[in-house]
C-alpha cells in the first residue's frame, strides 16, 4: 500500500513538472512572438525588451538569441544586453566573428565577448557533433556525386537515407539531450529528417514531439520539420495539398518568377489550434508577416527558411497569369507582390 501511494505522489509530482514547464514554455513563445512581430514594425526597443522577457522565462534557441543579439547591436547598441545574449550563443559553440565583423563599432563590448568567449563554458557534446558531422559529409558525398540518371540517382538516396535513418535512431538512443546548446546552432542532424522521411514514411513527429515539449527543441522548428514531412510525402503521394498542419508547407508560400505568392490554406482555424497546441502563440497571421517581411526586407531576420519558398523558372508566365487572376477574382484567398530585385532567389 506505502508503495502504491509512493508510486502515485511520484506521478504527481512527474506530471506537476510537466505542466509548469508547459506554462513557461508558452510565456516564452508569447514574448518571442511579440519580439518578432516588433522587428517587423521596426520597433527595435519593443523587440529587446520583449526578447528579455522571453528568456526570463526560458533558455533561448540559438535563433531567438540570435536576433535579441543583432536587435541590441545594430539597432539600439546595448552592450549590456548584447553580453546577455551572447553567453548563451557561447554556451552553443558560437564565435565572436559570427557577429560582430565591424571591430571598431565597439571596442570595449568586442573585448568583453571574446573574454567571455574564452571563459565561458561550452555545452557542445564532442562525440555528438562528431557524429553528425560524419553523417553529413557521407550524406553529402552521395548527394553530389555525377550520375547516369535519375533512377540510380535515387536508389543511391534511397541506400543512404535508409542507412542515415539507422544513425539517428541510434544517436537518439546514445545522446540524452540533441539541442542547440549540444549539437550546435545548426543542429545538422534536422537536415536529414526531409529526405528520411519521405523515403521511408518516417513522421519526424515520432522522435521530435517529445523534445518540444520538454523544451529542447523549438516548436517553430518543429512545426517545419512536421509540415515539411507531410508535404513532401503524404501531400504528394496521396494528391492531398491543402490539409496542412501548422500552415508553413511551400504549397503556400512560393514565388514564380519575380512574385512571390501567399495563400492562405482553408482550415486556418484548425492551423492556429495545432500550433496552440505545440505552445505557440504566433498564428498563422503572425506567421505569413513575418515571411512578408523576409522577402521584402534585405535583413539578417529570416524568419522562415528561404528555401520555404519556391522558385519556379520564368518560362512559367501561364502559371502566374493563372495564379493572379484567380486571386484578383476571389477564386482564392491570399495575395501576391513584386520581391524586390536583390533579394529574389
Amino acid at each position: 500500500m506505502k508503495r502504491l501511494i509512493f508510486l502515485f505522489i511520484t506521478v504527481l509530482i512527474i506530471e506537476a513538472d510537466a505542466d509548469a514547464q508547459s506554462k513557461l514554455l508558452k510565456k516564452y513563445y508569447y514574448w518571442v512572438n511579440k519580439a518578432e512581430l516588433a522587428i517587423c514594425d521596426s520597433n527595435y526597443q519593443e523587440a529587446s525588451d520583449c526578447y528579455d522577457k522571453a528568456f526570463s522565462f526560458h533558455r533561448p534557441f540559438a535563433k531567438d538569441a540570435s536576433f535579441a543579439f543583432k536587435v541590441n547591436y545594430q539597432y539600439l547598441n546595448n552592450a549590456e544586453r548584447c553580453l546577455d545574449c551572447f553567453k548563451y550563443l557561447a554556451q552553443m559553440g558560437d564565435e565572436v566573428d559570427w557577429y560582430v565583423n565591424d571591430t571598431l563599432k565597439n571596442v570595449g563590448l568586442l573585448k568583453q565577448m571574446k573574454r567571455m568567449s574564452d571563459t565561458t563554458k561550452c555545452l557542445l557534446n564532442p562525440g555528438l557533433a562528431t557524429a553528425l558531422l560524419e553523417i553529413s559529409r557521407s550524406d553529402q558525398a552521395v548527394r553530389w556525386q555525377q550520375y547516369e540518371d535519375q533512377a540510380t540517382a535515387f536508389a543511391a538516396f534511397r541506400k543512404m537515407d535508409s542507412i542515415n535513418l539507422i544513425k539517428i535512431k541510434e544517436i537518439y538512443k546514445t545522446y540524452p539531450e540533441i539541442s542547440d546548446y549540444t549539437a550546435g546552432t545548426s543542429p545538422i542532424l534536422c537536415a536529414f529528417y526531409t529526405h528520411v522521411s519521405k523515403a521511408f514514411l518516417f513522421d519526424p513527429k515520432t522522435i521530435l514531439l517529445k523534445d518540444v515539449r520538454k523544451g529542447i527543441l523549438s516548436a517553430n522548428q518543429y512545426a517545419f520539420y512536421e509540415d515539411e514531412w507531410k508535404c513532401m510525402y503524404i501531400d504528394v503521394q496521396l494528391g492531398d495539398s491543402n490539409n496542412t498542419i501548422y500552415g508553413t508547407n511551400a504549397y503556400f508560400i512560393f514565388m514564380i518568377d519575380s512574385l512571390a505568392f501567399f495563400l492562405e490554406p482553408n482550415n486556418v482555424k484548425k492551423i492556429n489550434k495545432e500550433r496552440k497546441r505545440i505552445g505557440l502563440s504566433e498564428t498563422w497571421g503572425d506567421f505569413i508577416k513575418k515571411a512578408k517581411y523576409v522577402y521584402t526586407h534585405d535583413t539578417e531576420f529570416h524568419f522562415i527558411p528561404r528555401s520555404n519558398l519556391w522558385y519556379l523558372p520564368e518560362e512559367a508566365a501561364a502559371e502566374i497569369e493563372e495564379r493572379v487572376k484567380a486571386i484578383n477574382n476571389g477564386e482564392c484567398k491570399g495575395s501576391y507582390f513584386v520581391v524586390p530585385k536583390e533579394l529574389r532567389l
